[in-house]
């Protein structure tokens, strides 16, 4: 019996060592069975799950490579879009150059022809002004003619006396004052 509990004991201490035979089988086993386990989760991984994963990343990559595309179109086109308003605003500005230059011109046109009527009317009212003036000046000398005449023929009755009769003496000072007269009025009619 004690060899029996020897023996018992040596079982044990061989199934507790660490590589005994038994130990090392079961360490193999475990490990073959772990690879093959690994290999048969591999390919299932492969054949279902890696597609999946790689269709959904290759399908990601096309999306993110369509919105990189839409966002240069749209760059361009915001670039395009930012030329024309440029190229409107350039033609806009020009437009209200022309205008302000176009409204100068009226003005000026219209500033001449303004002066222009003013100084016509300007001289109208000049050469009216002066008929005026050389019609004041006939009737007053016209006024101062019959009265000079008058006292021509009074001074001339007294004077002369009776030698000369008093028509002949008013016939000659009108004659006279009539000549005197219309030499001032030629001197009034040529200024």
């Amino acid at each position: 019996m004690l060899y029996q509990v020897m023996l018992a004991a040596e079982v044990v201490e061989e199934e507790t060592k660490l590589f005994s035979a038994n130990q090392v089988g079961g360490y193999v086993s475990t490990a073959v069975l772990a690879i093959i386990n690994l290999l048969i989760a591999y390919l299932i991984l492969k054949k279902f799950v890696f597609k999946m994963i790689l269709g959904i990343i290759h399908d990601r990559e096309n999306q993110i490579k369509q919105q990189v595309e839409e966002a240069s179109k749209a760059n361009e086109e915001a670039k395009a879009k930012a030329d024309e308003s440029k190229q409107i605003i350039d033609a806009a500005r020009a437009e209200a150059a022309q205008i302000v230059n176009e409204a100068k011109e009226n003005a000026e046109s219209q500033a001449s022809v303004i002066i222009s009527k003013a100084n016509e009317t300007a001289q109208q009212t000049l050469l009216k002004a002066d008929d005026e003036v050389k019609k004041i000046k006939k009737t007053a000398l016209e006024e101062v003619k019959d009265e000079v005449t008058d006292l021509a023929v009074e001074v001339s009755e007294k004077v002369i006396g009776e030698i000369v009769s008093k028509t002949t003496l008013e016939e000659l000072c009108a004659k006279h004052a009539n000549l005197i007269l219309d030499a001032e009025v030629n001197k009034i009619d040529a200024n």
